[in-house]
């Protein structure tokens, strides 16, 4: 007998923290993933700030988009219109080639989605957002 069976494990993770998430996730086999600031592809997020700082990816970053889409979980994914690193445009082309990605996009920047998200009390829609998603 599985202890908590009826119960899904999932993953929330945040900007960088959703490529470590993506590349356990065939290892650990979670029921879903929320990601805010989703990283699509490490190269594209290394443009976005290169001109601030000098940056190096790791060996096999270049094999994390082909990871990425053979994700076959739901996947809740925040994303900012505004967004310079983890940009809106990106996040769209990952859900139109999954179909197991839901998208709410915000008026706002990289991780202000919990600000943004507050229309009836402090992160309100954000909360709500997540809870009809695992629910």
């Amino acid at each position: 007998m599985i202890k908590y069976s009826n119960n899904k494990i999932g993953i929330w993770a945040f900007s960088m923290g959703t490529i470590i998430t993506t590349l356990i996730a065939e290892q650990i086999k979670p029921d879903f993933i929320i990601g805010d600031g989703f990283v699509t592809s490490p190269q594209k997020v290394k443009e976005a700030i290169a001109s601030k700082k000098i940056i190096s990816l790791p060996q096999g970053a270049d094999k994390y988009e082909a990871t990425l889409a053979q994700l076959k979980i739901p996947i809740l994914i925040f994303s900012g219109k505004k967004d310079m690193v983890t940009t809106d445009v990106e996040v769209q082309k990952l859900k139109n080639a999954n179909s197991s990605i839901k998208v709410i996009i915000f008026d706002g920047g990289h991780m202000e989605g919990f600000q943004m998200l507050s229309k009836t009390s402090y992160g309100s829609e954000y909360i709500g957002a997540i809870e009809r998603f695992i629910f």
